[in-house]
């Protein structure tokens, strides 16, 4: 994981991000120490996930820890943002391309694209691992270049 700089802006957009990354750290954390390993030993090399490809395990370890479905937490989560991006100056137009750039989908009825629940339950506990990961690194690239604001 990168580390940006600690950015002192704690604007409502920022809380809530941080909190969604504390989301997915924790369910990185509850993923990886359910397969044997440590966060650190999953950045330091992501070849040694014993089962990288067999599905249902995120899903199955989250909803084992409170989570059901599996993953609602960071969908609630990450829709709250959407909004209020939408409603904070300067957000606007990041609000409106932040669902395409991390898989959710707006719509009612259907299942966010990353989720760990519903139609998509059988995801590869390896891809999980690589969305949660690209999804902090999204969200604080957001938070560096917003910083100004």
């Amino acid at each position: 994981m990168v580390h940006l700089p600690i950015n002192v802006n704690k604007s409502a957009v920022n809380v809530k991000i941080d909190e969604i990354i504390k989301i997915t750290n924790n369910y990185q954390d509850l993923i990886l120490k359910h397969e044997g390993m440590t966060l650190e030993q999953w950045e330091k090399n992501p070849g040694n996930l014993l089962r990288p490809e067999s599905p249902n395990i995120a899903a199955g370890v989250l909803s084992d820890n409170g989570e059901i479905p599996a993953g609602v937490r960071l969908e609630k989560a990450l829709s709250e943002l959407v909004a209020l991006m939408k409603q904070t100056k300067g957000y606007e137009e990041t609000a409106s391309a932040l669902p395409a750039i991390i898989g959710l989908r707006q719509e009612k009825d259907e299942d966010p694209a990353w989720t760990f629940s519903g139609t998509n339950i059988i995801i590869p506990l390896s891809w999980v691992l690589i969305y949660l990961d690209g999804l902090e690194a999204n969200l604080l690239m957001i938070k560096a270049s917003q910083s100004g604001m």
